[in-house]
């Protein structure tokens, strides 16, 4: 997750892929509650295990 930096999102995108390419990676923006606290080109990675 971004906010108000999908080429840097972008970047983090490839370089995970790089070292997990197994996995399904997505971006996505950074809602406004939890943008606000990080402010501008905030950066947010989570994973699920299914």
């Amino acid at each position: 997750c971004h906010v108000l930096d999908e080429e840097y999102a972008e970047k983090m995108k490839t370089s995970l892929q790089e070292k997990f390419p197994h996995v399904t990676i997505t971006i996505d923006e950074i809602g406004p509650v939890i943008g606000s606290h990080l402010g501008p080109k905030g950066i947010g990675i989570c994973f699920y295990n299914f």
